[in-house]
């Protein structure tokens, strides 16, 4: 019986010694990770904690305020051989205010399109949908400070977010303020 398993397990061992590792290509979400700007690209994941230039408003809106002019910036790049268009676009204005608080008002466009995709017949029960988001913070677990949170009217320093989605033709739009 002893030998039996020693042989049993030398080839195991064999056979996993000769066995190729798999590999598969990973393409799920990375069209969401189109970055913006080359200076961003250069610094890696380091230019979110120094975001001051047009880009801001993709990597940090907060560095919008220490931009001393208006800037605009545009981009357009293509990945996986033009398969996947990825357009950005931003205009940052600083705002003069009478005190020392530094404002700015900021304005960002982001678009990607993948084309050439097949048609397919509607499935069944997708009906398209469209609704109004309003009078939360998105935040359920802490109330607001006036005790507002959920009463159905918005209130500053909440979302107001639309949203139309058609899940046929597998499109969406998302407008948030």
């Amino acid at each position: 019986m002893t030998r039996l398993f020693a042989r049993v397990f030398a080839a195991a061992a064999v056979v996993a010694a000769l066995a190729s590792p798999a590999s598969a290509t990973k393409y799920a979400g990375e069209f969401m990770k189109i970055p913006v700007g080359a200076r961003a690209v250069g610094m890696g994941g380091a230019f979110t904690a120094v975001a001051d230039d047009a880009t801001s408003p993709y990597w940090n809106p907060a560095g919008m305020v220490y931009l001393p002019y208006r800037e605009a910036f545009l981009q357009h790049a293509e990945q996986f051989g033009s398969l996947v268009n990825h357009d950005f676009g931003s205009v940052v204005m600083p705002l003069r205010s009478a005190d020392e608080h530094r404002t700015a008002l900021g304005v960002a466009l982001t678009w990607v399109g993948v084309t050439d995709i097949p048609i397919t017949p509607r499935p069944g029960g997708l009906a398209p949908g469209q609704w109004l988001d309003y009078g939360t913070d998105n935040d359920p677990s802490t109330p607001d400070a006036d005790g507002t949170q959920g009463n159905g009217k918005w209130d500053r320093g909440e979302r107001l977010l639309l949203s139309a989605e058609d899940l046929y033709m597998a499109s969406s739009t998302d407008l948030a303020l």
